[in-house]
């Protein structure tokens, strides 16, 4: 009983509404807020890291530590309904009307990919174009979109920003993690990335897409 014990690590949660990174993170009622946070501790084997159901994160997992053989450290869920997701899109505010269905709204870094509650949408080549629903365009740090009415509760812009350019969930050098249960969706690069590939990386019941470059990702080298 004495060992078996001695196997089991912490639990961690994270709760973007209801979490504080002051709090001490390993019960329900005293969760994290941020990824962030997350990225900046170090955990043991055994330890696990469970998001709430329900939530966004537009932040990166970048994993902080390895596990052991038997011990894996494990990045999952808690609470109930939808897996919790990180999304790689940046809400946009801001919104003018350009004339008619085309409103305009600063964004300083070239988007390559735009979503209209949820859907990507249609890159065209000039504002001309940006003549029907989910059509976008960018040119000189404004990005155009066509809407029956001001589209900030409904536009979402994927930017590439460098702390995301390696993947929504990033493992570098671990081994021996789990990831479980989570969503990485709206990648401005890779949904989930690997570098190199390592050993014992379990990666299951997630859900991965709209990934510019590929959803999950492990190169060689």
């Amino acid at each position: 009983l004495f060992s078996q014990v001695l196997c089991l690590g912490a639990d961690y949660y994270v709760d973007a509404s209801g979490g504080n990174d002051g709090n001490v993170g390993t019960s329900v009622s005293s969760a994290w807020k941020t990824i962030g946070k997350v990225n900046g501790r170090t955990f043991s084997p055994g330890d696990r890291v469970l998001f709430n159901r329900g939530q966004v994160w537009r932040e990166q997992l970048i994993v902080p530590s390895s596990g052991v053989a038997g011990k894996p450290i494990t990045f999952g869920a808690y609470g109930s309904g939808n897996r919790p997701a990180l999304k790689g899109s940046a809400l946009l505010g801001g919104w003018t009307n350009a004339g008619g269905s085309l409103w305009r709204a600063s964004l300083s870094s070239t988007p390559n990919q735009v979503f209209f509650s949820g859907v990507r949408g249609t890159k065209v080549g000039d504002t001309s174009s940006v003549n029907g629903a989910n059509k976008w365009y960018w040119s000189g740090g404004v990005l155009y979109v066509y809407a029956a009415s001001n589209p900030a509760s409904t536009v979402e812009a994927s930017v590439r920003p460098s702390t995301r350019s390696y993947g929504l969930v990033h493992i570098q050098g671990r081994e021996y993690v789990n990831i479980e249960s989570l969503e990485a969706t709206q990648s401005a690069s890779f949904g989930l990335y690997i570098k190199p590939a390592a050993r014992s990386i379990t990666v299951r019941d997630c859900d991965i897409s709209h990934s510019l470059d590929g959803g999950l990702v492990a190169p060689s080298s």
